[in-house]
């Protein structure tokens, strides 16, 4: 099956690829690993992180699943309330993130 990844940011929602998948849990687990692999680039490079969510859409632009920053950073960094929120940001973790990132590599 087709699915489309659509990452948003804070202005807007932008069509990144088309990806030909065997089933939704596959193209999730890409988008999370996309997800992650720009996170950790633009933690490098110093640039700021503005994306919320990577969405993950049938081939008529229907979201079928969303990984924000909570489900990116779950399992690698746990703090309370970041899983259940929808970017992080709002938490005032954007610091936290980045320095609790590189500690655990």
């Amino acid at each position: 099956m087709k699915y489309q990844l659509i990452i948003e940011d804070h202005e807007q929602r932008v069509a990144a690829e088309d990806l030909e998948l065997t089933d939704l849990e596959l193209a999730a687990s890409e988008a999370l690993l996309g997800f992650r692999e720009v996170l950790a680039d633009h933690i490098r490079s110093g640039k700021a992180f503005t994306i919320n969510a990577i969405h993950i859409a049938d081939h008529v632009g229907e979201i079928l699943a969303t990984v924000n920053l909570g489900k990116a950073l779950s399992g690698i960094v746990e703090i309370h309330g970041l899983a259940n929120s929808q970017n992080g940001s709002e938490l005032g973790l954007d610091a936290i993130v980045a320095s609790e990132i590189w500690r655990e590599k």
